[in-house]
Formats: C-alpha cells, sequence, structure tokens
C-alpha cells in the first residue's frame, strides 16, 4: 500500500484587496467596540440629559444612545480614543440646542466644566501619528476589547482576573493578542 504525503504549503501573504477588506472589517469593530466602551463608561444614559438606554420617551419610542466624538471623527489619531467618547442620546447628540452638533458652543463649555481631563487630554494629543494601518487598527481593537472587559469586570457584571487598565494597555499586552484578534477578525468569529 502505497502512503500519500501531503505536502504543507507555505502561507501566501495578503494581497491588497484582502489586506483592505480585512482593515474595513477591522474599522467596523473598532467603532462598533468604541461606542459599547462609551455607553459602558456611562452607565447607559446620556451625559447630558440623563436618559437611560430603553427609557420610554414622550413620543412612546425608546432612548437610543449614540457615541459622539469629542474631536472630529475624521481625525485617525483619535477616533477610536475612549477620551474621544461621549455617550449622547440622539436628542442630545444632534437636535437639542444645547446638544453636541446644534449647540457646539454650549456642548463645549459643558465638556470643559464636566469632563476637563479628556478635553485636555484631546487638545494635547490631537495631532499624533494617525491610526491607519492595519496594524493600527488591530491594535486599537485589541484595547477596546480589554478595556470593554475591564469595565464589565469594575461594574460587577462579569467576573475576571483583568489588572487595572485606565482606558489604554500597554502595547506589550496588546501586541500579544493583536495577532489573535485578526485571525479572529479574519475567520468572521469576533
Amino acid at each position: 500500500m502505497k502512503i500519500k504525503r501531503r505536502t504543507v504549503k507555505a502561507e501566501k501573504p495578503m494581497t491588497k484587496a484582502q489586506e483592505k477588506k480585512l482593515l474595513k472589517k477591522a474599522t467596523n469593530k473598532a467603532f462598533s467596540l468604541w461606542g459599547e466602551c462609551g455607553r459602558l463608561s456611562a452607565d447607559d444614559k446620556c451625559e447630558l440629559c440623563g436618559a437611560h438606554r430603553g427609557d420610554i420617551k414622550e413620543n412612546g419610542k425608546p432612548t437610543i444612545l449614540n457615541g459622539h466624538h469629542l474631536r472630529i471623527r475624521d481625525d485617525h489619531s483619535l477616533r477610536f480614543d475612549p477620551h474621544n467618547n461621549s455617550t449622547l442620546c440622539q436628542w442630545c447628540h444632534k437636535f437639542s440646542r444645547e446638544g453636541a452638533h446644534r449647540g457646539t458652543i454650549l456642548f463645549n463649555e459643558w465638556l470643559r466644566q464636566n469632563r476637563k481631563s479628556d478635553y485636555d487630554y484631546l487638545l494635547k494629543n490631537a495631532n499624533r501619528e494617525p491610526i491607519d494601518s492595519l496594524e493600527d487598527v488591530l491594535l486599537a481593537v485589541a484595547q477596546l476589547t480589554y478595556w470593554k472587559y475591564w469595565l464589565l469586570t469594575f461594574q460587577g457584571k462579569i467576573v475576571d482576573d483583568l489588572p487595572h487598565c485606565p482606558r489604554k494597555m500597554d502595547t506589550s499586552s496588546a501586541d500579544a493578542i493583536c495577532a489573535e484578534v485578526a485571525a479572529r477578525l479574519a475567520f468572521d468569529n469576533l
């Protein structure tokens, strides 16, 4: 009986199209985690009016919370940064005269008074290196995933043994799980 030998093929490098597709998936995942982390840190309520997610409004519809970029989303250096997130109900986000989009001066004053450390952080870090490469976005996904589980643990929603993590994890820890995140994104497991 003849035994067939299998040859192991070397992994091919990603094509530009594959890398672009993975970058889009990673970016979408990072935005999703960014918003989820913002809602968790705000205890699922609007930071301006205090409405909780799911509360029934006067019009009979439930309150929906949005993540608002304090520094514009097009600033690629801060677009996934947890300090650049404010959780607002749709009314305060887009329609209120004191809200983020219509009442920018009033909203900026609220930000200076209520979240001074985040305001100062954003001014200081506004012109960092942009997060554009696949590796940078995967690192952001890893950091946001870690922060999400830290917030859940801190709030008692899950019990785990995560070390203290104030909004940012060190790059050595992130590098260790960055490859795993890329593999999960590639296989739709995240």
